[in-house]
């Protein structure tokens, strides 16, 4: 539907799930999702670690109204 925004009401377990079943799918044994908090009402923060020491690999931002996230650096 054009114009119409979704109102997904995502919390931080399903943002911590959805990337872990990304890094499931992804294959690589060398990563896990770290770190899943709420930054506002409308952001979910979330961090994907090594599994050896818990470096940062990628940090995420995620719309918790429409589920789209992006890359933060």
């Amino acid at each position: 539907m054009m114009g119409h925004q979704a109102n997904l009401n995502l919390t931080t377990n399903d943002v911590k799930a959805y990337l872990e079943r990304w890094i499931a799918i992804s294959g690589n044994p060398r990563i896990k999702v770290g770190p899943v908090t709420e930054r506002n009402d409308n952001t979910v923060s979330a961090d994907i670690v090594t599994t050896d020491g818990d470096a940062l690999v990628q940090r995420f931002s995620v719309d918790r109204r429409t589920g789209i996230y992006r890359v933060v650096q």
